[in-house]
């Protein structure tokens, strides 16, 4: 099974749940193959030009759908190269910030979002491991326009979001 994003998060996760199951199914181990990059694309690729043999699965997440969207040249088409087999899970995003944090609802971060807009607001830091995730692309929407422009910084975003009062993190 090749999974689009790196081991611990919350997609090979969900692959390490299902795969004894799914072993135990079909009567042989099934392998995670962790291929992350470029919001599941990398595996993508690999998965697209896998031989049609039965034997290779591909579990990616709704960057799946996005990445055609965002990436003109993938080396795959997205709607055709596979064919679906199953909704395993959803998963509900979270948004997180230190407790120290002054906002205590998204109505209260909207509301010292937009009072602190430009440098002042940068001292704030939206985190979420990438780019093309879609708690990323709800930020680029909120920051759109005239948006209060917060930084994006990569990983660690949970952990330093807990211990910073500038942090804050989406997830799943």
């Amino acid at each position: 099974m090749i999974v689009g994003f790196t081991p611990g998060s919350e997609i090979d996760v969900i692959g390490r749940l299902v795969a004894p199951e799914l072993s135990d199914r079909l009567g042989q181990r099934v392998v995670l193959d962790n291929r992350s990059g470029a919001g599941g694309t990398v595996a993508g690729a690999i998965a697209a030009t896998a031989s049609p043999d039965g034997y290779t699965l591909f579990l990616n997440s709704v960057a799946h759908a996005a990445s055609a969207a965002l990436y003109p040249k993938l080396p795959y088409n997205a709607e055709t190269a596979f064919a679906p087999v199953s909704l395993i899970c959803e998963l509900p995003f979270v948004l997180m910030a230190s407790p120290k944090f002054p906002p205590n609802s998204v109505k209260e971060l909207i509301e010292v979002a937009f009072a602190h807009v430009g440098l002042e607001w940068e001292k704030y830091v939206w985190q979420d491991p990438a780019l093309i995730r879609p708690a990323n692309q709800r930020w680029k929407a909120f920051n759109r326009g005239d948006g209060p422009g917060a930084r994006r910084r990569p990983r660690p975003a949970r952990t330093d979001a807990f211990r910073r009062p500038g942090r804050i993190a989406c997830g799943s």
